[in-house]
């Protein structure tokens, strides 16, 4: 079974949504995603679950948990 090439992580961290509302200026990311995807790179957004979410509850795919262990 080909693999192919190895992976290339390339992390994209700026700007965020906080209570619906978003902070900071979201253009020059939106931009460089649509920038990504035209060519072909695989995009992938991840989100932190609010601090209320309890913390044995499930793990939704993409999301991850932040903060002291309980």
């Amino acid at each position: 079974m080909s693999r192919g090439p190895p992976l290339r992580p390339l992390i994209l961290a700026w700007g965020c949504t906080l209570d619906g509302k978003e902070e900071g200026d979201f253009q020059q990311l939106l931009h460089t995603l649509a920038e990504l995807k035209k060519r072909g790179q695989r995009v992938r957004t991840l989100t932190i679950d609010p601090l209320r979410t309890p913390w044995n509850s499930p793990l939704a795919c993409d999301t991850f948990r932040s903060g002291a262990a309980p």
